[in-house]
């Protein structure tokens, strides 16, 4: 399990703009930045036996736009041949 805490040094957003073939050319204002932002993450393996084993994982993030929050959760299984 891990956490904590990034903090951006420095930036300097003022728009979005570009241009995309099917859709034309956009141009959007800056949203709210979040200069400082939360995440985490916790991970675990069980073996079914010496060939075999299942993990899981979770991560956590607040996203630097209008801090809207990010969650990934990922299931594996192995089996070595």
């Amino acid at each position: 399990m891990r956490g904590g805490v990034e903090v951006d040094i420095g930036s300097q957003i003022d728009s979005y703009a570009g241009s995309i073939d099917t859709l034309g050319a956009f141009s959007l204002a800056a949203s709210h930045v979040q200069r400082t932002r939360a995440f985490a993450s916790v991970q675990g393996t069980y073996r079914l036996s010496p060939t075999q084993s299942i993990s899981a994982a979770a991560y956590y993030r607040q996203q630097p736009l209008q801090g809207a929050n990010g969650a990934t959760v990922m299931l594996r299984y192995s089996a070595a041949l």
